[in-house]
């Protein structure tokens, strides 16, 4: 499961035609972090945008609940 950190479009032209394509590619999977860049194509193949994205690794749910059931400890002293 992933969250967005950073995300960027940059469009050099107007999407036209009944269909638009897009295909994206990872150019960093990290531990913690993963960065894709997607390409959007109008029919002729023209680059109508490109938009990259960072996005963080959240630790499973499984991970998340361990940690819930784990007491903190406490600086006050008894």
């Amino acid at each position: 499961m992933t969250t967005t950190l950073e995300s960027k479009t940059n469009f050099f032209a107007a999407g036209a035609g009944p269909v638009i394509t897009g295909v994206s590619k990872p150019l960093h999977i990290g531990r913690s972090t993963n960065v894709w860049q997607t390409t959007l194509k109008n029919a002729d193949g023209r680059v109508v945008a490109i938009i990259s994205q960072t996005q963080m690794v959240l630790a499973p749910r499984a991970e998340v609940a361990a940690d819930a059931k784990t007491p903190a400890r406490s600086k006050v002293k008894q």
